[in-house]
This record gives C-alpha cells, structure tokens and sequence, in this order.
C-alpha cells in the first residue's frame, strides 16, 4: 500500500506502555482511566491556577472612574514526580514451559501491569501518605524517596465537607451538601464523577430506591443507582476497592470533574529488561510521574458518613 498525505493510516498510532496498563486495570483502576495525560519537564512540577470571584452589586454612574483594581487571584500548585516500578520475574525452565497451557511470561506480564496500574492509582488518592490531605514529600539525594500529593490535598479547604466529625445518615440531603459546591463554582462539566465505598453506595440506593429499575425481561433486578440526577449535573456513582475502612475512606466521598485531572509523566511508563546473572528472565515496569489538578474548584469530598 502507498501512503499519502490525506491516506487517513496513522502510521505512529501505536500505544504507549501506559495505554497498555491502562488497559490491563481498566475495571480496577477508574481513576488512572478516565483523567488526562500528558508529560512534565521537571521533578517538581508546577501550573497556575485561578478562579472567578463570586457575583456581586455592580450598579454605576452614567459616568464613574475606574473601580478598585482587582487583587490577583492567580495561585502557583505545585507536585513532585513519584517513581513507581513493577519487577516481572521467571526462571528460564518456567520461560520455557507452557504453565497449565499458557505462556508464563505473557501471563506474568499481564499481571505486573494491573500492579502497576493499581499503585499508580494509589498514589492517585495520595494512599501512601499518612494522611490523604497531606502534600507531597520532595526526594533527598537518594535516601528520601519522593511521594506526590494525591487528588484529596488539592481539594480546597471549603468543598470539604467533614461533618465536624460527627457521623451523618447518608441522605439526599446530605448528598445534595457534598455536590453543592462544584455547581456554586461555576463548574461546567456534564457527568460528576463520584467516588465512594460499597457501604455508601448502598446508603444512596436507599435513599433513590423508589427509582431503581427492575430488569424483568431477563429475571434479573438491578439494584445499582449509578446515576443520581441533581439540578446542576448528572452525577455517575463509583464504588472504589480502594474506598476501605483499612485506606480510612469507608465513610468518604469525593466527587471530581474529570477533565480538570491529569497523570502527567516525567519518564513515560517503561518496560524494561533487568540484567541478571541469575539463570531468570526480569522485566520492569517503570513510570515517573505527577498528579496535576487544574482546577482544584472541580473537586469536592466528603468525610465521615453512614
């Protein structure tokens, strides 16, 4: 076949590694799957940020002067670039020997890249800090490893809604209070994603139960409310495996404009042979990279609800 310029074959369109283990966490891992992606220049990372101010009286004069100038409101964030790495391993004799019919290298693989996918969607939620607010923790030399700040340190103080620390019934209301800020910031988006546990998804199918549809043609009831629409936005419920009374986010909820997150990568995800003078073949999974939020007014959370 000859190509031309208007043929319409992309001939680069190969996936990168990371659309591979994407691929492989494409149920487990959400989060990683539904934001952007890009690259970064430097180990911390930075952007601009900036918000519109709240509407207020702006009757004038037929002929008035120049009003008060306008402080800035435009905010540096910033993240460090995090190391996350997968090592893959066989012996030579399980290389050469079909597993129960199956090629074990392809198998171990398949596997090292949902693990892959799964801590760098931990990371994501900021999991492998001590607290899921906490910001990010910059490299020393080579004794300190580098930990970015996950998606909850960059939700602004005034969408978190911390119930003071006392539980709260998950209700409608309740819901609606979480929501509430995205739609008061201007957020523009078309589907909220929100992020919760089995337990508080149950909680919101009760409360919607009365329009849960029953699947009768195939003797089956769907129970899931997987959409909750409000009045200024759809909003997708996901239950998370990461939202656990052991990860402390049993009873938390965190509700994003998806387009305002991105993964960006200092080293692009990498798979790699690992010299070894062991009689073994070792890959390695290997990605350098960041959370970016662009716009923290596009996330929202909730703690302490039942």
């Amino acid at each position: 076949m000859i190509l031309t310029k208007n043929s319409g074959v992309s001939v680069g369109a190969k996936p990168s590694v990371l659309d591979i283990v994407k691929l492989q966490g494409a149920t487990k891992t959400p989060l990683l799957n539904m934001i952007g992606k890009g690259s970064v220049k430097n180990i911390l990372h930075s952007w601009i940020t900036d918000q519109v101010r709240a509407a207020g009286s702006n009757a004038q004069l037929e002929v008035s002067g120049v009003g008060a100038t306008p402080d800035g409101t435009k905010q540096k964030t910033s993240n460090v670039t995090q190391i996350i790495k997968n090592e893959v391993m066989i012996s030579m004799s399980q290389e050469a020997v079909d597993v129960y019919g199956k090629d074990e290298l392809k198998h171990q693989l398949e596997k090292g890249a949902l693990e892959h996918a799964l801590d760098i969607e931990y990371s994501l939620f900021g999991l492998h800090n001590a607290d899921k607010f906490d910001s990010y923790t910059e490299r020393v030399a080579n004794t300190t490893a580098a930990k970015m700040a996950g998606i909850f340190n960059y939700v602004p103080t005034s969408h978190r809604n911390d119930n003071s620390g006392t539980p709260r019934t998950l209700d409608m209301s309740a819901f609606e209070d979480v929501i509430l800020p995205l739609w008061e910031n201007n957020n523009s988006t078309g589907n909220i994603k929100l992020f919760c546990s089995p337990l508080l998804q149950k909680r919101i199918n009760e409360f919607a139960k009365d329009y849960i549809q029953h699947k009768n043609r195939d003797n089956t009831v769907d129970y899931r409310i997987m959409t909750v629409m409000t009045s200024w936005g759809n909003v997708d419920v996901i239950p998370h495996r990461f939202f656990t009374a052991a990860n402390s986010l049993e009873n938390t909820m965190l509700a994003l404009d998806p387009s305002s997150v991105a993964y960006k990568t200092l080293i692009p995800t990498k798979l790699t042979d690992v010299p070894t003078e062991d009689t073994a073949v070792i890959k390695r999974y290997y990605t350098e990279g960041t959370l970016e939020v662009k716009d923290n007014f596009g996330l929202v959370c909730g703690d302490d609800f039942q």
